[in-house]
């Protein structure tokens, strides 16, 4: 019974110290350091930092070398692992929020020369709109632009234009103006939809009255060219009725019109007329003047 005791006393005294014991208030990871280790390709970085306390968080800067520009993305390994999350990378800026194992980080920065090579592609997605321009590829950074038009009966609104690139909408970069639509410059693939609608009633009524116009100015132009006159003219209308056609009375060759059934010239007859009076007139003239002298 005492050796019970004993023992009892023994394992209190025991779980006292262990209770009380001071604990250290360092873990065993927090004094570990990691290798960062870099594979560098057409750029540079601010700082080279080759390791680092655990816990820690590790941010730099990459400058792209000359003849190359910055990737959009980059990798970064853990352990030999790629990670997925956990840090961050934009505009040549990385931070990772906390390290806990070797680092890798990969970097290829993308040459200029192959940026100028590079191709888009242009494709069409319409509905009763026809387009000067087929599917096909062009460079990238290029100006783009094709005229799209609605095909008859129906309308070509610019709301019902669009324009996506890399498989995103986009609301700004190209314009559409008097049918034709531009791209201020492809950086990815584009499809360009374009769907028309069918006119209504007043649209169409519009279209007949614009043509109507269109035809009464050609007509009225046509016949100031060839009368010389305006069409709505008695002479005009009159040659309209009798099928003749108008006479330049400017030429040297105009031949004044003959009225009568015998053909007499009615200027000769005039002519004649006057002459007969004047001799009549001199002739009564002598007649007083020699009476007079007799008297």
């Amino acid at each position: 019974m005492k050796r019970l005791k004993r023992v009892f006393m023994g394992i209190l005294v025991l779980a006292l110290f262990t209770i009380f014991m001071p604990v250290s208030s360092v873990s065993a990871d927090e004094n570990d350091v990691y290798t960062i280790t870099y594979s560098l390709t057409g750029v540079t970085t601010s700082s080279m930092v080759t390791s680092i306390s655990s816990g820690s968080t590790l941010s730099m800067i990459f400058t792209a070398d000359d003849g190359y520009e910055l990737p959009e993305t980059i990798t970064v390994n853990v352990n030999g692992n790629e990670m997925t999350d956990g840090y961050t990378y934009d505009e040549g800026t990385l931070i990772i929020d906390e390290v806990y194992g070797d680092i890798e980080i990969i970097v290829t920065g993308r040459s200029s020369t192959e940026d100028d090579s590079r191709t888009y592609s242009i494709v069409y997605d319409l509905y009763m709109v026809d387009a000067s321009k087929q599917d096909g590829n062009v460079a990238a950074g290029t100006e783009y632009s094709v005229k799209l038009t609605p095909r008859s009966g129906y309308r070509l609104q610019n709301t019902n234009i669009g324009v996506s690139m890399n498989g995103e909408d986009i609301t700004s970069g190209y314009s559409y103006n008097d049918g034709v639509l531009t791209i201020a410059s492809v950086e990815g693939d584009i499809v360009i939809t374009a769907v028309a609608t069918p006119k209504s009633s007043s649209d169409k009524k519009n279209d007949k009255k614009n043509n109507n116009s269109s035809n009464k100015n050609s007509n009225s132009s046509s016949g100031s060219s060839s009368s010389g006159g305006s069409s709505n003219s008695k002479s005009a209308q009159a040659m309209r009725t009798s099928g003749g056609s108008a006479s330049n009375y400017n030429s040297s060759s105009y031949s004044a019109p003959r009225t009568g059934d015998d053909g007499l010239d009615n200027r000769l007859l005039g002519a004649a007329v006057l002459i007969f009076m004047g001799a009549g007139c001199i002739l009564l003239e002598r007649k007083r003047f020699g009476v007079n002298k007799d008297k």
